[in-house]
């Protein structure tokens, strides 16, 4: 596709795209790619790999056609992987979600209906809570110390305390969305974080153009965690 031919194929496509960026993670794809597979609004899925040594690709190729993938020749991390992911995507809007995760049904339209109840709105992030025990929250948004530090809002918190959506400082990159000129205006994720905080740096640098987040609990994600990373890693 060039020229008219793709215009004419970006506007006739869903509105949302989902980005999920993968490496190594080929045991992960069929729960989380599934669970896209059942979202309650329509959907474009791009899988961007950075440059795995499984069997991800042809995983995919096989087993779900439908997703557009984008094959990196190096490992460029989250940041770098989900940039690459941005660019390729069709949506107006972006939403960028871990490999390592099974989505509710509902998740996507929760996030897609709250981002439009202000114009000021540019982001939205998701109630995340562990696979392994779904009444324990991983993140309900990010929040900023006054000396600068981030954590995760309600990091493990029961999930029941944590129904009520609100304005929160930031988005956890595992499960959120973006207007796309709100990433794009803000320079999407900084590939010098390549695979931590860079969540936290591109919601800062979002705030300063004046775009607000909201914590959206009924777009509900359950989390394996530390897939890509590893529970201790030297990438961060």
């Amino acid at each position: 596709l060039n020229g008219d031919n793709f215009e004419r194929w970006r506007v006739m496509a869903p509105d949302v795209s989902v980005i999920v960026v993968n490496f190594n993670g080929q045991r992960y794809l069929e729960t989380c790619l599934n669970a896209l597979e059942r979202q309650d609004l329509e959907r474009e899925v791009v899988l961007v790999d950075n440059a795995s040594e499984d069997d991800s690709v042809a995983f995919v190729r096989e087993r779900f056609p439908e997703v557009r993938l984008v094959e990196l020749d190096r490992n460029m991390g989250f940041a770098g992987g989900n940039k690459a992911g941005a660019r390729t995507a069709t949506g107006r809007y972006l939403a960028f979600l871990n490999n390592d995760t099974r989505v509710a049904p509902s998740w996507l339209g929760a996030l897609r209906r709250a981002i439009d109840v202000t114009p000021d709105v540019g982001f939205v992030t998701s109630r995340v809570v562990y696979m392994h025990n779904p009444a324990v929250v991983d993140s309900a948004g990010d929040c900023l110390t006054r000396s600068g530090g981030a954590f995760k809002r309600g990091h493990g918190d029961l999930s029941e305390r944590l129904a009520q959506p609100l304005e929160v400082f930031g988005a956890c990159g595992a499960a959120c969305l973006f207007r796309r000129e709100v990433f794009e205006a803000a320079g999407g994720f900084d590939e010098d974080f390549f695979l931590s905080h860079e969540d936290v740096d591109l919601s800062y640098r979002a705030r300063l153009l004046g775009y607000r987040c909201r914590y959206v609990p009924d777009a509900v994600v359950a989390h394996a965690g530390s897939a890509t990373l590893g529970r201790v890693s030297t990438q961060a």
